[in-house]
């Protein structure tokens, strides 16, 4: 166990691969996170990371959004900070890739599943429990139980033979350690 942004310990040029799922977009310094992973990479290794898309593609995440604002305003979805679509635009991980001393050797895309269920009430909870539907528990009770109830039925769109699963596109970056770690 160690700290991301800084890997205390670890010597440098040890790995010839390190991995980032989906947790780079959360953290205070991204930048320092990749380049602490730069030092602990020999010459030349990878540094594979997935990072979620635009959240219009990511039903995980939007569906929710979007039924809530039939019920109540909601905040908009943070792009520019800590948050699981800060590197929503490809751009912004070229920028700290390259601050951090990688090149991007490949990127691609992919739907994913993330979450599943046999019927939507279920998946509705899962997101509840898991504060994924922030403001619904400002409504009345009555008006929650309608927001839960359109919101099931929407995943229930989503249903695949015997469960309904919701994910979203996730893009795999593949960087490579230019440098020798420091």
């Amino acid at each position: 166990r160690a700290d991301a942004e800084s890997l205390d310990g670890l010597p440098a040029g040890s790995f010839d691969v390190a991995t980032a799922r989906w947790g780079l977009g959360y953290m205070g310094s991204p930048v320092r996170a990749l380049a602490a992973s730069r030092r602990v990479l020999r010459a030349g290794g990878a540094l594979v990371a997935a990072f979620w898309a635009e959240p219009s593609r990511v039903p995980w995440a939007e569906l929710s959004r979007s039924v809530l604002g039939r019920f109540r305003d909601s905040a908009p979805i943070v792009l520019d900070g800590p948050g699981p679509f800060r590197y929503a635009d490809p751009a912004w991980i070229a920028r700290d890739f390259g601050a951090a001393g990688f090149s991007i050797e490949h990127v691609e895309e992919i739907d994913v599943a993330v979450i599943e269920a046999r019927v939507g009430s279920e998946l509705v909870a899962w997101m509840r429990d898991l504060g994924l539907v922030k403001g619904a528990g400002e409504l009345p009770p009555d008006r929650r139980a309608a927001f839960e109830a359109e919101l099931a039925g929407e995943i229930e769109q989503s249903r695949d033979g015997e469960f309904v699963r919701l994910g979203g596109v996730t893009r795999l970056v593949v960087g490579r350690s230019m440098r020798p770690g420091a």
